[in-house]
């Protein structure tokens, strides 16, 4: 309470002003003291991108209710410049314009008032509180204060809830990295700046960078890099690893910026290779940059700084998920809680996602990874843990995998993929075999009716590997290495590597004569059955079929009846036995609606309908094909889906509706292509060859299905392909050949046969002689026509 000294106030004075000076660079437009007009330098360089985010920034700051916002994201997100911009933009809309204040080297929240009166340029007197003489400043005034980089200065945000509540008229809009929780605040969290998705890889160069650049991710790269590189262009070529890294940085708009910089003496590839290889690549090397942002370890490590000693450990621990990852599992794995997530989301380092997940920038999880493993024994506990963790969650799960609760078990796999399979591998590494032998079916069945065989297929060949490696000192290794093959024997035959799935089905199948393993000699034999019949021999495939249809039966396995019955029926539907087909698709029906086994039914439901449509009974066949896409769908059983729209689009062409089947089989080859079904996507090209308008539509889709099913080996296909294509006008030379080939070919089965004679009439290429005359002599000799692989390749060029 005593009234300072003359030198006392004479030193507030000197550095009240020593402050201001100091404040001149830093401060925008706006109300000062008596002759100063503070400026913040506004940047140089262009401002890309953020068009939403400024419409609602100036949108909310217009508004009456809104008088404090915070933009909120990570370092490197743009907040600055994007708050800088808006401020630019209302400047108008304040009669004091705005005074833009950089909070970054303000180390106490003492400090605060004094830096917000300096940039003011208010002189500080007498004994009253500076907060009081600030907000008797801005009273009257109608004002924007821009506060940046406020996350270290959090625990003053009542400070400025003390401003708003003195100053009517004056709104503040924030930068930080972590929220101020105030009841005034309004967020808007930033994210990176749009991507390019991969496209077409036959997409038209000039197509492929016109559509590219429409990303602001790119675009931003594109600028920056014509600052140091005038000549820098993006091609076709590049434009992938343009791309990569622009989704390597989830669009960061710093990490963007710094390998544009090295793209003076730095390719594209080179760039990339820099950002994958460490957190320290590609620093600034421009002197006015910020040291916080002069590399991306820099800024991640001012993050790190902000967290207090209890929230360090938990920052560390979630490094081990690979990917996304729940609430339980936080719990399960690392034993987060609820608050420790929610303080590492409110710092900007972790991510909540619309579906109630949690993940990280994969530059911040990087900088986790290398936190943790800086501590080697922490590291290997929660490794362990992590592994235990989602492998007993996928052994939870075996002996209940065919039944109601399907679409749950989907449910809690699909999202945690990466980090089930990581989880695996390492389970696999560290020799868990009683714990992953329950858990190979559940993997399986994932896979399966997700339509990922060639993942499957590759996780499984990796654990094969490392399991050889050490199977003699491991309890049960034998088993569960019988199990690992044939379920890859069934992922290579699903891929139509027929010979590989061949050769491994009998590896496991000798296994379990050994260890005496029923499930293994089920679906071995059932693999090397499909397989026959794919091949037409169908001798080899029905014994194949009984044999696993007995081990089935004999270990009262109704999974394994209702897979030995349907895949019997196809046997029998293939060799033109549609009594046979009927009877037995009915009995897997039957199985699999009692067992509640969706995909199943699914699986029976496309086989009624294929047999009515072999019947000639399109309705009935439309009907069992509408309700199992139905069913498929509703039930996340990708993998039938275009097995079932490439059977609907052939139903929908028998009834002349060429728009509905062309569409149905478009739809059909787009999922077929992103699971890598080679197979369906021969049947999809093949129905829409035949649906084309033009001969040239035709042709071209034709050709192609041609050339997969050949590739393939799928002979059958490849037979009907043929006759297709004889009916084109250009193959009409051709034609009495092509159809006297299928005809006569010991692969067709009878509906070929009879279609191929059939058509010999219809074109007129062909007529029955009378008793006694001569054959046609242009009908020419069975053993001078050329092989199937012959005329495939001479058709193909």
């Amino acid at each position: 309470g005593l009234t300072p000294s003359a030198a006392t106030e004479l030193l507030v004075s000197e550095e009240a002003a020593r402050r201001s000076d100091a404040a001149d660079m830093l401060a925008g437009p706006g109300p000062a003291g008596p002759g100063r007009h503070p400026r913040l330098t506004a940047p140089l360089t262009s401002f890309v991108g953020r068009e939403a985010e400024l419409a609602e920034v100036i949108e909310r700051l217009r508004s009456e209710h809104c008088r404090l916002l915070t933009l909120l994201g990570p370092g490197g997100v743009g907040k600055t410049r994007l708050a800088l911009r808006a401020a630019k933009e209302l400047e108008s809309h304040f009669t004091g314009g705005y005074v833009a204040i950089p909070l970054g080297l303000v180390a106490t929240v003492e400090a605060l008032p004094l830096a917000l009166a300096a940039a003011l340029g208010l002189e500080l007197r007498g004994t009253r509180a500076p907060l009081d003489q600030l907000s008797d400043h801005l009273e009257a005034r109608e004002l924007l204060l821009v506060l940046d980089n406020f996350e270290h200065l959090v625990d003053g945000a009542l400070l400025l809830q003390e401003l708003l509540t003195s100053c009517p008229a004056v709104k503040i809009l924030v930068t930080s990295r972590q929220r101020l929780r105030l009841q005034a605040e309004w967020l808007l969290p930033l994210a990176g700046l749009p991507t390019p998705p991969q496209l077409p890889v036959d997409t038209h160069e000039a197509e492929l960078a016109r559509q590219a650049l429409t990303y602001d991710a790119l675009e931003l790269l594109y600028e920056r890099a014509r600052q140091v590189e005038p000549g820098f262009t993006i091609t076709a070529a590049t434009l992938p690893a343009a791309a990569d890294i622009c989704r390597l940085l989830e669009g960061l708009p710093l990490g963007i910026e710094l390998a544009a910089g090295w793209l003076r003496v730095l390719s594209l590839h080179e760039v990339r290779t820099a950002l994958e290889s460490s957190l320290d690549s590609l620093p600034s090397e421009a002197i006015d940059s910020s040291e916080r942002h002069r590399t991306l370890r820099v800024t991640i490590d001012h993050s790190w700084n902000l967290l207090s000693a209890g929230e360090r450990p938990t920052f560390r621990a979630l490094a081990v998920f690979h990917g996304s990852f729940d609430r339980t599992s936080a719990r399960g794995v690392a034993a987060t809680s609820l608050p420790q997530l929610t303080a590492l989301i409110e710092k900007s380092l972790l991510r909540l996602t619309t579906a109630g997940r949690y993940d990280a920038h994969p530059i911040v999880k990087r900088y986790m990874r290398e936190r943790l493993d800086e501590q080697p024994e922490e590291a290997a506990r929660l490794r362990d843990a992590h592994s235990r963790y989602y492998v007993n969650m996928l052994a939870a799960w075996s002996g209940r995998l065919h039944g109601k609760q399907q679409p749950l078990m989907l449910a809690q796999f699909e999202p945690d993929y990466d980090n089930i399979t990581a989880a695996w591998a390492a389970a696999m590494d560290s020799g868990m075999v009683a714990e992953c032998l329950p858990a190979v079916e559940p993997l399986v069945f994932f896979h399966g009716v997700q339509g990922r065989f060639t993942e499957g297929e590759r996780l499984f060949m990796a654990s094969i590997e490392r399991l050889e490696q050490h199977a003699g000192d491991l309890k049960d290794a034998s088993v569960l290495l019988a199990s690992l093959k044939v379920n890859r024997a069934w992922f290579l035959s699903a891929l139509a590597r027929f010979d590989e799935a061949v050769e491994l089905a009998q590896e496991a199948l000798q296994l379990a004569a050994v260890i005496g393993s029923g499930a293994v000699e089920m679906r071995g034999h059932n693999v090397l059955g499909s397989i026959a019949s794919r091949r037409v021999d169908e001798a080899t495939a029905r014994g194949f079929l009984e044999k696993s249809l007995a081990v089935a039966e004999a270990s009262n396995d109704q999974w394994g009846r209702g897979l030995g019955s349907g895949q019997l029926g196809l046997l029998e539907l293939r060799a033109g036995h549609l009594v046979e087909a009927k009877a037995l698709f009915e009995s897997s029906l039957r199985i699999n609606e009692e067992l509640e086994n969706t995909p199943g039914v699914v699986n029976d439901l496309d086989y009624l309908g294929r047999l009515s449509l072999a019947a000639g009974d399109t309705a009935t066949a439309a009907a069992y094909f509408e309700r199992g896409l139905t069913l498929a769908e509703g039930s996340r059983f990708r993998l039938r889906v275009p097995y079932l729209l490439t059977q609907l689009a052939t139903v929908k062409l028998a009834h002349g509706e060429r728009e509905a089947a062309t569409a149905a089989a478009r739809r059909a080859l787009e999922v077929a292509e992103e699971l890598g079904q080679r197979a369906l996507q021969a049947e999809a090209l093949a129905v829409l060859g035949r649906a084309g308008r033009s001969t040239d539509e035709k042709s071209s889709y034709l050709r192609r299905a041609l050339s997969l099913s050949s590739d393939l080996g799928e002979m059958p296909r490849t037979l009907d392909l043929l006759l297709d294509i004889a009916q084109l006008p250009q193959q009409r030379v051709a034609a009495k050949t092509l159809f006297r080939l299928v005809s006569e070919h010991s692969a067709a089965r009878p509906a070929q046969r009879d279609r191929a004679k059939s058509l010999l009439v219809g074109l007129g290429l062909d007529r029955v002689q009378p008793d006694g005359e001569q054959p046609d002599r242009e009908q020419p000799d069975v053993a001078k026509l050329p092989t199937v692989e012959e005329t495939v390749r001479l058709l193909l060029g």
